[in-house]
This record gives structure tokens, C-alpha cells and sequence, in this order.
């Protein structure tokens, strides 16, 4: 009888760590990134595009990359974060300028990013 009980005990415990890992493990934390990032604005200058972004601290214009689209109007855009921001600091928007290339610059571009209001 005492080996039962201890099989259950076993058991429960078992199923209770699985039950709590398991579901963490199957979560990618690697989908979040390589996805279209979202803009609290931005601003083409002579420079590149600035980006407003989400930063906790550690957002830097390389962790970001552009992809681009020819279309008959001109050219999609896309910025996507490559890597993620894993400083603690509080999150705030910040500017980033991201260099875009120059023989571009007088051609219709249009940012296919979601865009979010900054309050």
C-alpha cells in the first residue's frame, strides 16, 4: 500500500512540472521577431527613415531590416526586428533612423507596417 501512495505522489508530481513546462516550451519566443514591427510614426529625411519603436533600452537600427517591394506605383516597404530588446528598462518610444538607399529616395514608398497612435 505504501508503494501505491508513493506512486501517486510521484505521479502528481510529474504531472504537475510537465503540466507547467510543457505548455512554456511550446510557446517560440522566436515567432515575436522576424514579424513587421509597429511604428509609432516615422519620417523619411535625407538621411534614411526614422522610426518610432517600442525600446526598453537596448534598441539599436541594426537590429532591425528592411524589406522591399517593387510594385507598379513604386515600392512596399517592411521593417522587421531581428532581434529582440532584452534590457529592463521600462518601455518608451524611441527614434531610430534606419539609412535607406539613395537611388530610392524620390521614388512613391509606402510602409506596410502597423501604425499605432503615440499618446
Amino acid at each position: 500500500m505504501k508503494f501505491l501512495e508513493q506512486a501517486a505522489l510521484w505521479f502528481t508530481f510529474a504531472v504537475a512540472v510537465f503540466g507547467c513546462t510543457l505548455p512554456a516550451a511550446d510557446t517560440k519566443q522566436g515567432d515575436k521577431y522576424n514579424q513587421l514591427e509597429t511604428l509609432y510614426g516615422f519620417e523619411v529625411t535625407s538621411e534614411g527613415m526614422a522610426l518610432k519603436v517600442i525600446s526598453t533600452g537596448c534598441t539599436k537600427p541594426q537590429n532591425f531590416y528592411s524589406e522591399w517591394r517593387r510594385t507598379a506605383e513604386g515600392y512596399d516597404i517592411s521593417f522587421i526586428r531581428r532581434t529582440p530588446d532584452r534590457c529592463r528598462r521600462a518601455p518608451v518610444v524611441e527614434t531610430i533612423l534606419i539609412p535607406l538607399d539613395q537611388t530610392r529616395k524620390n521614388d512613391h514608398l509606402r510602409v506596410l507596417n502597423p501604425i499605432k497612435a503615440e499618446f
